[in-house]
């Protein structure tokens, strides 16, 4: 995201009165400095970065090396299956999310009713036929509420897992 010269003001405004919790020594950008660095975002959100280089274009040199890594870190498995992720969303028909914190629902709790084979449905949820389909297996359920360990985040990590293993290459 590119800052306009206003919104950079406003940051060297707010880093003004920080001190430098990373620094760079003369010419040396590595990656364990770019590791400190995301760290320090982490933590701070907003840090203060001293460079050691005598001169000003020295020291934009570093900066620009600094930012380059950190963008390609960032960016690089992204932009390397860009081109699967595409394809991928363009061979979606349609998808359907539901908050259900929103009105009118207000909250929810998930459970199964009782006598419910509980791995046998979720077998079933992860890859179903339309009525008139047979065969095809493109319809996929999961969340935390379809998943055998409901109203937690590890429910939907692990039905999504199944539902993924579920759609053949």
């Amino acid at each position: 995201m590119a800052l306009n010269a206003k919104q950079r003001q406003y940051l060297k405004g707010l880093a003004h009165p920080l001190s430098p919790v990373v620094r760079v020594g003369k010419g040396r950008v590595t990656p364990s400095l770019i590791a400190e660095t995301d760290r320090s975002l982490d933590a701070h959100e907003l840090i203060k970065v001293r460079i050691e280089a005598d001169e000003t274009a020295d020291r934009r040199e570093l900066a620009a090396q600094l930012l380059a890594l950190k963008t390609d870190r960032e960016t690089g498995p992204q932009e390397r299956y860009k081109s699967d992720i595409d394809e991928m969303e363009a061979s979606i028909v349609d998808f359907a999310i539901r908050d259900w914190s929103k009105p009118p629902f207000g909250a929810a709790s998930h459970a199964w009713l009782p006598g419910i084979n509980v791995p046998e449905a979720m077998n079933r949820l992860k890859a179903f036929n339309l009525i008139g389909q047979p065969g095809r297996g493109n319809v996929h359920v999961c969340g935390e509420a379809y998943s055998d360990y409901q109203g937690f985040i590890e429910g939907s990590l692990r039905s999504a897992k199944k539902t993924l293993e579920s759609i053949p290459d």
